[in-house]
């Protein structure tokens, strides 16, 4: 008797677990995040000097197909350079 009282306790546990995720995801916002500029210059092992930049970066955030609280889908859009020099 006492095994099925403690499988009980953890089946309720977890369910109440879950329906607190479950509640607790709701509705996310939409709205286009902007992020900072970025910057970078690297040498490679060879002697290549690149430089990448990346301006006006956006991050536009969709619904998640999976309906998974875990996960996050968006698309990411941004003006991007690169130089290469020898």
């Amino acid at each position: 008797m006492r095994a099925v009282g403690a499988r009980f306790g953890a089946v309720a546990v977890a369910v109440c677990v879950a329906a607190g995720i479950v509640a607790g995801t709701g509705v996310a916002t939409a709205a286009p995040t902007p992020l900072a500029s970025k910057y970078d210059k690297v040498v490679t092992d060879d002697g290549w000097k690149l430089e990448l930049r990346a301006s006006e970066l956006v991050v536009n955030p969709m619904s998640n197909i999976a309906n998974s609280f875990a996960s996050r889908e968006g698309w990411i859009s941004a003006k991007v350079s690169a130089c290469r020099r020898p």
